[in-house]
């Protein structure tokens, strides 16, 4: 009788992940897989589900993350070629941060890379693509709506997304440290609009009392008196001449006296300054506006396109975050749809976002804080509710340089949200550097610097 008749394929399974990784091991490269259709109980090891039963993709990046730390403790890390992270195309819901440490490092000559996958396109997503949307057919809520938007507009309900937050708002902006945003809407890809009036520009301020704890707009509207306020009705406020602006909840509405009356805010709102109102259903009027009910977590919107893709930003914390790192590197996906920033890397040593998207998160794209020779490099910044990449580093008591960058990224419609001081690209501290950015599409400034003997080029 043959002997590979009393071996199962899934004995063997044992047998060919170690000859598998002693290959991979014995060139110097070792090489891991996550795919959305994958398992964590799989080896990791192919790139596709194979004959072998465990013998397939990770589902999440923490799986690979893990299995890389388990190459270490074991002593199989390879001392040359590093080990690589391929990610299959798809999308990758991110319920919270991907966080990578110290313990994560790679070295010089065997550095670790998360990538996608020859060229598929991979999407982690801060948040849920919605679907079931449906016609608008409660007669309440239809005549609430402007006769415009009847027809046009669609609801689904988000409470299952158990988010305490949504449809709520928060103040933000002028006075403060920068914090995730509310919850935002996208359409294929483009920023939607809370629905707001005026539909474009702004009005203006005709009076503003300050009380115990709040302030009183006085306005030249009568259309406060067809607003229903709710936890999420905003107030966006500007000072052109001082380039300040800020975000901040509507505390009551007066339709006889055509006052909006907000909390205590560091703005201090003045006669003059110009304003906007948003979230409000009776002025969702447009294409790309949306309203979400804070009470019952229903949202009302009215799509760009009829064939849409509509996500909601729900993860507040960065997508991704490397801290305390060396020689380590993301490459080549897109970061995208988050209510805080797309990625962050705090301390470490010669990390690198490289040729990747980050696209409509609610902060700053990529944020670089102290660390040496970290950068952000080839990527595409867009959509952006603040700035689009921020460098910290250096001691400015010693002047010693960080050597942080931004090389050859393209960054466009950057502060969508808070428009004055957020740039493109800002630098705070010693010897950092940005060159060679294409910078277009903003309200505001392209780069802002503090510090001593940074480069920009």
């Amino acid at each position: 009788m043959p002997f590979t008749r009393f071996i199962s394929a899934k004995s063997l399974f044992p047998i060919l992940l170690i000859l598998l990784l002693f290959a991979h091991s014995a060139y110097g490269v070792v090489s891991f897989y996550v795919a959305p259709d994958g398992d964590d109980s799989w080896s990791g090891i192919t790139s596709d589900k194979s004959i072998f039963a465990s013998n397939g993709p990770f589902a999440t990046l923490e799986r690979a993350r893990d299995a890389i730390r388990e190459l270490k403790k074991s002593g199989d890390y390879p001392k040359r070629g590093g080990v690589t992270v391929f990610i299959r195309g798809g999308v990758y819901a991110v319920d919270r941060t991907f966080q990578l440490t110290a313990e994560d490092s790679g070295t010089p000559d065997s550095p670790v890379v998360y990538r996608a996958y020859q060229n598929e396109t991979v999407r982690l997503v801060g948040g849920r693509i919605i679907d079931n949307l449906q016609p608008v057919g409660d007669r309440e809520i239809l005549k609430r709506l402007p006769s415009v938007a009847h027809g046009h507009v669609l609801t689904t309900r988000l409470a299952a997304l158990e988010n305490s937050l949504l449809g709520r708002s928060r103040s933000h902006g002028h006075g403060r440290p920068v914090s995730a945003s509310g919850v935002e809407l996208f359409c294929n890809g483009r920023p939607m609009v809370p629905a707001r009036w005026p539909n474009d520009g702004w009005s203006t301020i005709l009076k503003s009392t300050a009380g115990q704890k709040s302030h009183v707009l006085h306005t030249d509207t009568g259309r406060i008196g067809a607003w229903t306020a709710n936890a999420g009705t905003t107030l966006h406020l500007f000072r052109p001449g001082e380039g300040k602006d800020c975000i901040e909840p509507i505390v009551s509405l007066s339709s006889e006296k055509r006052t909006i009356t907000l909390a205590e805010s560091p703005f201090e709102p003045r006669t003059g300054d110009l304003w906007f109102a948003a979230h409000i259903l009776e002025e969702l009027d447009s294409p790309g506006e949306w309203f979400i009910d804070s009470r019952n977590g229903a949202v009302y919107l009215w799509p760009y396109e009829a064939q849409s893709e509509i996500t909601v930003s729900l993860l507040e914390k960065p997508v991704i975050s490397i801290n305390g790192s060396e020689h380590l590197t993301i490459r080549g996906i897109v970061v995208e749809c988050t209510r805080g920033n797309g990625i962050t890397i705090a301390g470490g040593a010669r990390n690198q976002v490289a040729g990747c998207t980050i696209r409509n998160t609610g902060g700053t794209g990529v944020r670089l804080l102290d660390g040496y020779r970290n950068g952000v490099n080839g990527c595409d910044i867009i959509n952006t509710g603040e700035s689009g990449i921020l460098i910290e580093g250096g001691n400015r008591k010693t002047l010693s340089p960080a050597g942080n960058f931004a090389l050859n990224n393209e960054i466009t419609r950057y502060a969508r949200r808070i428009r004055m001081r957020r740039p493109a690209v800002q630098i705070n501290g010693v010897g950092n550097l940005a060159s060679r950015n294409r910078i277009h599409g903003a309200p505001h400034a392209a780069l802002m610097l503090t510090g001593n003997e940074n480069v920009v080029g």
